[in-house]
């Protein structure tokens, strides 16, 4: 009845709604209309569609692999949020981060420690996460396997034998 605990993050106002309506009437759901960036409170964030991205981003794939122009771009404020307790009781199993380039500021203070987690890591040959380098020493030093890769995610599974064999590091730009 209750299912599993969930926490649904999205940024993007008029996905959230849609979010929102499906599953507000689960208890066991909980719904944040912010983005996770590097600071607290309001984010300038560019509006476009499934690719929308905070504006701190460089490089997010719709820029680097879409051609989008940052200038010309439909942009309004947000608000953001650290990763913190909020989102992360330390007993989070499964993380999909799908953050148009901002996935690094959930790594970079994650409590759990999923046994798959999936980050947007590139997108066929034309994008690569602009934390590229940083993922790659959290999946490593972490004890994560690539378990697949799409044409976008790089999914892992954490080696939980860790320390019982040979454990070679690997690369993944």
């Amino acid at each position: 009845e209750n299912g599993v605990d969930c926490t649904l993050i999205e940024p993007h106002p008029e996905y959230f709604c849609q979010i929102e309506d499906k599953f507000k009437h689960y208890p066991n759901v909980k719904l944040h209309n912010l983005a996770i960036g590097p600071t607290n409170g309001e984010v300038s964030f560019f509006l476009h569609g499934s690719s929308s991205f905070l504006d701190v981003i460089d490089k997010p794939p719709t820029v680097t692999d879409g051609g989008y122009k940052k200038i010309f771009g439909r942009k309004t404020n947000i608000q953001s949020a650290v990763w913190d307790e909020r989102f992360d009781n330390g007993k989070i199993d499964l993380l999909l981060l799908d953050m148009e380039g901002s996935e690094i500021f959930v790594l970079s203070k994650l409590r759990s420690f999923p046994v798959i987690l999936s980050v947007e890591t590139h997108c066929e040959n034309r994008y690569t996460n602009p934390s590229i380098n940083e993922i790659n020493q959290f999946v490593n030093r972490h004890h994560y396997k690539v378990l697949f890769r799409n044409t976008t995610d790089s999914f892992f599974i954490r080696d939980i034998t860790w320390g019982c064999g040979n454990n070679e590091g690997w690369n993944l730009g």
